[in-house]
């Protein structure tokens, strides 16, 4: 039996210290779950937020339009234009913020909007507080990337902000914070609690 070069350990391809990031633990438990309705369990899956119902009626037919004999190709690197002004339409009509559609970005699923941002703003070497509890692929993505994190944890009672003043919590000058923007709108609006 040949070994697989590709294979850690193996001394024709050695692999980058990129590649020892933790696993997402989410994905795992995805793995198990379907391993086990595969089996006849029923599961309910809750593990990676995906919908539990079938896309709308809307979006079907329009994938089915765009499929219907006519040529696919890639896009434009940031998506096409047409579908960004889209966007751009919908924040400004359903949260009153104006973003230019050249500022608009469509990606594959917010892992790879992340690793976008995350190549964007911090170099390797970089440290990065990320709030606990949080999102686990922050932390995935950043040290893939050889960017330092540094877990800063939250009191219950925060709603998983420490910007809010009086909460004790100091953020070292030059210390770029990632934390989940919904829970900084929520305290925007005057929501927490």
């Amino acid at each position: 039996m040949t070994k697989d070069p590709f294979m850690a350990g193996s001394s024709r391809v050695p692999l980058s210290l990129r590649s020892n990031v933790a696993p997402f633990m989410a994905l795992d438990v995805l793995a198990s779950a379907t391993r086990r309705a595969r089996e006849g369990q029923d599961i309910v899956h809750l593990e990676i937020g995906e919908p539990g119902a079938p896309p709308p009626r809307r979006v079907r037919e329009a994938a089915i339009a765009a499929l219907d004999g006519r040529k696919i190709g890639y896009t434009e690197a940031l998506g096409r234009p047409e579908l960004r002004a889209r966007i751009a339409r919908h924040y400004r009509d359903t949260h009153g913020v104006i973003v230019p559609p050249e500022r608009i970005a469509v990606t594959t699923g917010s892992s790879g909007g992340f690793a976008l941002a995350f190549l964007a703003l911090f170099d390797p070497g970089a440290r990065v507080a990320i709030a606990a509890p949080g999102y686990p692929a922050y932390r995935n993505i950043l040290e893939a990337f050889g960017i330092e994190t540094v877990t800063i944890e939250t009191p219950r009672d925060s709603a998983m902000s420490f910007m809010r003043t009086g909460m004790g919590v100091t953020i070292p000058q030059g210390w770029v914070v990632v934390q989940r923007q919904r829970q900084e709108r929520r305290l925007e609006q005057g929501l927490e609690g």
